[in-house]
């Protein structure tokens, strides 16, 4: 009898903690939409005339306050090792005030200038920038300094429609 009476009460407590949780469950995570061209060449060029060209247009979704990673390039064996080149891009958005979305971006562009049996030449341009913008502004942000050959991002994030 007392050992019925423990299931009794074990059983009703169940009952009433299952009926306590919510039936949403936990609130969805914000979700933002990354959408990135990468331009290399004459920011006053073309493409049709070859002086202007876009190298990816990736487009990704990440969670808020989660890092959203890129590359886009190829990997060169180097004495046995592997090295990264072309360019990384590494976005984090975060929630602010007002609507607004914070980003912290880290951009990297690794390129081979020369390969000997010798000696290898390797150039690289790293570019940390942290903004707040509108979402949907388009936020343009330069990868290398000016010349013939520039390299830049233009950036546009969004809160995703999945997220809402």
């Amino acid at each position: 009898m007392r050992r019925c009476c423990w299931l009794i009460v074990v059983a009703l407590s169940l009952v009433s903690v299952s009926a306590t949780v919510s039936p949403g469950g936990p609130p969805k995570e914000r979700q933002y939409q990354i959408d990135l061209v990468i331009f290399e060449g004459d920011p006053l060029g073309s493409r049709a005339e070859g002086t202007l060209k876009i190298v990816a247009e990736p487009h990704q979704v990440t969670l808020d306050k989660r890092e959203s990673s890129f590359h886009s390039g190829g990997v060169e064996k180097i004495d046995g090792d592997e090295v990264r080149t072309g360019l990384t891009a590494k976005i984090t958005p975060e929630q602010s005030e007002n609507g607004t979305i914070r980003l912290k971006v880290f951009l990297e562009s690794t390129e081979l200038l020369l390969s000997t049996e010798d000696h290898v030449l390797l150039q690289t341009n790293q570019a940390r920038y942290f903004r707040t913008v509108k979402p949907g502004e388009v936020l343009r942000l330069r990868l290398s300094m000016p010349s013939e050959r520039q390299k830049w991002v233009e950036l546009t994030v969004k809160e995703s429609e999945s997220g809402k």
